[in-house]
């Protein structure tokens, strides 16, 4: 088993506070996490108006969900246009060949 290195800082999420566990050095990472997610879920309450705090949360999470399923997916599908533009050359090296 190997020993925590880090330290437990309290985060501030819609008016209430989390214990989060981090490494040293990712004080800033937290801090920089902390402020987008605090970003986002005041879009939502600017855009959506009075509805509950939990509401916000699950819709700034599910955001991120989404956003990490679309990270995995473009990480192991090449860029289409790239890939057109690779078939494209390969194609005209084929015709080149055969004429």
């Amino acid at each position: 088993m190997t020993s925590f290195k880090g330290r437990i800082l309290e985060v501030k999420i819609a008016g209430r506070s989390y214990p989060v566990e981090v490494q040293n050095g990712e004080e800033e990472i937290l801090a920089n996490a902390m402020k987008t997610v605090q970003k986002d879920l005041a879009g939502f309450k600017n855009a959506y108006g009075k509805q509950d705090n939990q509401d916000f949360l699950a819709m700034t999470l599910f955001t991120y969900a989404m956003s990490i399923e679309h990270q995995k997916n473009t990480k192991y599908n090449p860029n289409q246009s790239e890939l057109l533009h690779k078939m494209q050359n390969l194609e005209d090296q084929i015709d080149l060949r055969i004429s």
